[in-house]
């Protein structure tokens, strides 16, 4: 037996649970097992950590995007990107702000009058507790409007001028009318004024004590608050202005407010007394300037990014998380695409800009983004709104023939060019047909007089045009071309990527989802396989431990028997050795 136990002694150790017979460390060849066993589980692990990069290099990827979006989202209305500067020559006649699309020029405004709210005060009474009465105190806001509102209110013998204010200001019905006290001693033993203000500027805000229904009339113990009693300080009229000469002398254009939006498009004029001031519009180029470059930073700092995760680092020669993936590469395409091509439904010819090239906008080697800012300047100098409608046109169209005219077009209209054809009988439309150019198949458009509209579903769905007959033919023929400016088309791109539901992130994304639960379960099977090993191993070398004991014992019960003793028969091993 002291041969058994001296073959397996070199396995025993200092450190661990040695065996309790054998005196062999155990843990130790279950930790060697349990590491060789372990294997694939540590590429599980790795494979989940790589997973769960690339995860978060696809999140790193979406900011990105959404930073581009947002940037060409602030350039894809043309009417929005008409940004300007307004100068006013006398600021204490009147103000103006830009609120968008004002068109460049210079405005003469002569103030006439300014627009007021009707304010009367009352004769007063000696102290602001002063007993009104019992009665009713009846007036009507809009007085002489069809929408007119009368409200009357009711004091008892122990209310005071107080407690009338407070019953006017209270009510829950009252149309614009506020109450308030005046403290001014006027001589002739007033001290405490009710002041009526109607909230509106206006003439036709015009408040009215009615006598007939008012009982404060000074009788049987009140004070009198008939109509008579109070004093108008102020009229409620209606501001009086005249833009560049019109109307003639002696009218006037009249607003009930002193701030004016609807007199010069895009403005909005603030009246502060009577006068003539100067207003200049002129265009603010630079605001667009850097809305522009915002959208090239923000595009050139997504294409480092995909250049990161995707390319080749020649310096520490290692790739990127996503070399190698197409569709994340097709992402960074899809926002380069419109940089870079001719904006759709631009024609040669007509359109003074056909692309982004055209007014200075270039990409380098490396795929970064520029813009030339002498080229841009030249180019909005020579036709400023061509380049905002190369931007940012958005259902905008023009026809090939002024027989088939174009009226409008909607957000979901699939912008370039469409081919018309619209047969006339008795010189009224009564057929016609759509389709994209480069199609070969028609589609059927609707018509409603003589208007034509796109057939919903399709790519014309809100594209709307006029059918006018030229006088002579059955069949009449145009090219219709609706534009989108390149900042739309990266928004629309971009929104392809982004999409929650069908967009490519979104699908990539739920690609790694799917990937790390697949390999969740792998690592949790693989656990449990683990786990059992582990038993098993240690059931083992237990089994093992109780085998030794039983031999030792074997071996005792043999020496007994043949009256030998551990110690000769190890003698006798030794000198037979």
């Amino acid at each position: 037996m002291s041969t058994i136990t001296s073959g397996i002694s070199s396995l025993s150790g200092s450190s661990g649970m040695a065996g309790v017979f054998s005196g062999i460390n155990t843990d130790t060849l279950v930790q060697r097992d349990m590491a060789i066993a372990q294997i694939p589980m540590s590429e599980l692990t790795t494979q989940k950590q790589t997973i769960t990069s690339k995860e978060t290099a696809l999140s790193d990827l979406t900011a990105q995007v959404k930073a581009v979006q947002a940037a060409a989202d602030r350039l894809r209305s043309a009417a929005g990107l008409r940004a300007t500067t307004v100068n006013v020559s006398d600021t204490t006649v009147a103000t103006a702000t830009s609120t968008g699309g004002a068109l460049s020029g210079s405005h003469t405004i002569v103030v006439g009058g300014l627009a007021t709210a009707k304010r009367q005060v009352h004769g007063g009474v000696a102290a602001v507790d002063t007993k009104v009465g019992a009665g009713a105190f009846s007036y009507t806001y809009k007085a002489g409007q069809a929408d007119a509102v009368t409200r009357t209110v009711y004091t008892t013998a122990d209310s005071t001028v107080t407690d009338l204010q407070n019953l006017i200001n209270n009510d829950a019905g009252n149309p614009g009318v506020t109450a308030s006290i005046l403290n001014y001693n006027d001589g002739s033993g007033g001290q405490y004024h009710l002041v009526l203000s109607g909230h509106d500027s206006g003439s036709t805000f015009n408040a009215v004590v009615n006598d007939t229904a008012t009982t404060l009339d000074g009788s049987n113990g009140t004070v009198d608050f008939r109509q008579a009693s109070f004093l108008e300080t102020q009229q409620a009229q209606d501001a009086k202005i005249r833009v560049d000469g019109y109307p003639v002398d002696p009218a006037w254009m009249t607003r009930s407010s002193n701030s004016i939006t609807d007199v010069i498009p895009g403005l909005t004029l603030t009246l502060q007394k009577l006068g003539t001031t100067n207003v200049t519009v002129s265009q603010d180029t630079n605001s667009f300037k850097n809305n522009l470059q915002s959208l090239v930073t923000a595009y050139n700092a997504a294409q480092a990014k995909f250049a990161q995760y995707t390319g080749y680092d020649t310096a520490t020669k290692t790739s990127g998380l996503l070399q190698g993936d197409s569709v994340t590469n097709n992402m960074l395409f899809q926002l380069r695409a419109p940089l870079t091509a001719m904006a759709s439904g631009f024609v040669q010819g007509t359109d003074s800009f056909l692309g982004p090239a055209d007014i200075g906008m270039s990409v380098d080697k490396n795929g970064q983004l520029a813009i030339d800012q002498d080229k841009l300047s030249a180019a909005l100098t020579k036709n400023y709104d061509g380049v905002l409608n190369l931007v940012g046109a958005q259902c905008r169209g023009m026809s090939s023939d002024s027989h088939i005219q174009f009226n409008s077009a909607a957000l979901v209209t699939t912008s370039g060019a469409y081919q018309v054809e619209i047969d006339f009988t008795d010189g009224v439309p009564s057929a016609a047909r759509i389709r994209k150019a480069g199609e070969t198949e028609w589609r059927t458009a609707e018509i409603s007089g003589t208007t034509i509209t796109g057939k919903t579903g399709s790519p014309e769905q809100g594209l709307s045009l006029t059918a006018v007959w030229d006088g002579t033919s059955t069949t009449q023929t145009a090219t219709v071309n609706v534009q989108k400016g390149f900042a739309g088309a990266v928004y629309d791109n971009a929104n392809l990527i982004l999409d929650p539901v069908s967009g490519t992130m979104t699908s990539k994304k739920k690609q790694y989802d799917d990937a790390l639960a697949q390999v969740g379960k792998q690592i949790d099977s693989e656990q449990a396989r683990l786990d059992q090993l582990q038993v098993t191993l240690k059931a083992k070398y237990a089994r093992m431990e109780t085998t030794l004991t039983q031999l030792d014992s074997f071996r005792a019960a043999y020496a007994s028997l043949t009256g030998t003793t551990s110690s000769s028969s190890s003698s006798s091993s030794s000198s037979s050795s």
